[in-house]
């Protein structure tokens, strides 16, 4: 059952089991938070409690996904 807006499950792909691509660098340039005004109210708290947690899942998911090599490769340039 997905609880959570489509977003956030890209953002999070391992909470699901989803496979999502993405490219870098980014196609389009110029467009940043420092460029577009959200309308969205600042949160005073995070939703996010634990972020170790998050990265570690974030590592072992891209560890089963692509596999050790590719992923160290990730931050060769």
């Amino acid at each position: 059952l997905i609880k959570d807006p489509i977003d956030a499950g890209i953002r999070y792909p391992w909470q699901l089991g989803l496979n999502v691509l993405g490219i870098a660098p980014g196609v389009v340039a110029g467009i940043g938070p420092s460029t577009i005004r959200s309308t969205i109210e600042v949160r005073s708290k995070s939703r996010s409690s634990n972020k170790i947690i998050i990265g570690l899942s974030r590592v072992a998911y891209n560890l089963r996904t692509i596999g050790l090599l590719s992923y160290l490769m990730m931050f060769m340039g």
